[in-house]
């Protein structure tokens, strides 16, 4: 199959049971292959044995990306990588969930593979590191002033002592560095505090982040310059903030001079008056362009005065909005304001059928509607048939010009149909459950870093 693709440059193999002899032909195709630069290799059931044969067939290769992603290989099965000398040559590496255990004898490793020198994107989450795995890594890192993303969601990374086995992180400017799912919160001013270099993207959702450490963050962007200049994307969702640490934290995040992205999924805004202080709090952060409120009571009625122009995308997933004509008239009265906005998220909010025709009603009406991109209606209340009505009074009124996809819960006929009004629109099928991530924080190889 591979003898007529030597000129192949990018491989991709994912989601299959490879026996023996099928990886066997795998390896030989793969041989043939003299310009390959991608090889991705994703949820295999790859494991140690076969890195060994991996590992000939790419020593000689000019390899810049490998992904290994959802092998069972663990640190047996870098080890050959590593005594071929493939690993200090990737500019590209994903080694997510691969079975690294905390127990590992993680300095065999350090002393086989030495570096991993030149790699600017290192993904190593939902392994079980520990703060011995992150000591090696750092140690891999050292001599690396490349690294541009490091991703450890999920390692199991600890807050005792954490601040110290990762002081190395912090000597590389433009760094984007994940550390959701893992317990440090406490721990994370202190960190950050170390740096000699504030990452691009603070991405600490369900970090056990407390209202306490939550201040002193708050703090650090008030009088920190390296912060103030370089953070474009501050994520603390799911560590269910009381609203005076919210309010805190985006308050001042107005020093940050260049944050573009916030995410305070799943905290506590509290009543009226709090909720509303928040989304004032919001405006005055003068870059944004990406707002993640879902899970969080937001006051509609309140909000028509809160104008957030600027913003191209805002996610609403499930903040209780409620479903009467009042709600839909000043769901809409908040969202008119937004003339950039071109992502918008309002699933799980129980919409009926009468709301989502009055919003529908409101945007049609309307002189300048929001040039809406992308749509989200999933999770809601109203009928496959309400929807069908809606996009045709949107398709004779000439709203939604620019809409490009569209997620709701549609029956057949209502994807036929929806299909023939908008040729040109994507329709995907909701609903989503209550708690859905808006967006992946996995590094996405296929894109530049913030």
């Amino acid at each position: 199959f591979f003898q007529n693709f030597e000129h192949l440059e990018t491989l991709e193999l994912k989601d299959m049971v490879v026996g023996d002899g099928a990886f066997d032909n795998i390896i030989e195709g793969i041989s043939k292959c003299k310009k390959l630069s991608t090889l991705r290799l994703e949820n295999l059931t790859l494991d140690s044995e076969n890195m060994e044969a991996l590992a000939e067939v790419l020593e000689k290769s000019k390899l810049q990306q490998l992904v290994l992603k959802s092998n069972p290989i663990g640190v047996d099965g870098l080890l050959p990588l590593c005594k071929a000398k493939i690993l200090q040559h990737i500019r590209i590496l994903d080694i997510a969930d691969i079975g690294l255990d905390s127990k590992d004898n993680y300095q065999v490793l350090l002393a086989k593979c030495h570096s991993f020198g030149v790699a600017t994107k290192l993904n190593i989450s939902h392994n079980d590191l520990g703060n011995t795995g992150l000591s090696t890594v750092s140690n891999l890192l050292k001599k690396n002033t490349n690294l541009r993303t490091l991703d450890l969601t999920n390692t199991n990374l600890q807050v005792n002592k954490f601040p110290a086995t990762s002081r190395l992180l912090g000597l590389r400017k433009n760094l984007t560095l994940f550390l959701a799912d893992n317990p440090i919160g406490p721990a994370i001013p202190g960190l950050l505090g170390s740096f000699d270099y504030a990452p691009i993207r603070l991405l600490l959702r369900n970090t056990s982040l407390t209202n306490d450490a939550a201040d002193k963050l708050a703090d650090m962007f008030e009088t920190n310059k390296g912060m103030q200049e370089a953070v474009v994307e501050l994520d603390v969702g799911y560590n269910s903030l009381q609203p005076s640490a919210i309010l805190t934290l985006v308050s001042k995040a107005a020093k940050i001079a260049n944050l573009r992205f916030i995410t305070l999924r799943y905290n506590d805004f509290g009543g009226v008056e709090e909720s509303l202080a928040i989304f004032k709090a919001l405006r005055r952060l003068q870059r944004l362009e990406s707002i993640d409120v879902s899970g969080n009571f937001v006051p509609f009625p309140y909000l028509d005065k809160v104008q957030l122009s600027k913003v191209l995308s805002l996610s609403m997933h499930n903040v209780k909005m409620g479903n009467g004509a009042l709600h839909a008239d000043t769901t809409y009265m908040f969202l008119k304001h937004m003339k950039n906005l071109e992502s918008l998220d309002l699933s799980g909010n129980a919409i009926s059928s009468a709301g989502m025709r009055r919003m529908i009603d409101q945007l049609c009406q309307s002189s300048a509607p929001p040039k809406l991109r992308f749509l989200n209606l999933a999770g809601n209340e109203f009928h496959s048939a309400d929807l069908k009505m809606c996009l045709t009074r949107v398709k004779v009124s000439g709203a939604l010009k620019e809409l490009r996809q569209l997620t709701a819960d549609m029956n057949q006929c209502g994807l036929t149909v929806s299909r023939g009004l908008f040729p040109k629109v994507k329709f995907l099928q909701g609903p989503l459950r209550e708690g859905d991530k808006a967006r992946s924080d996995e590094m996405d190889f296929a894109s530049d870093d913030v």
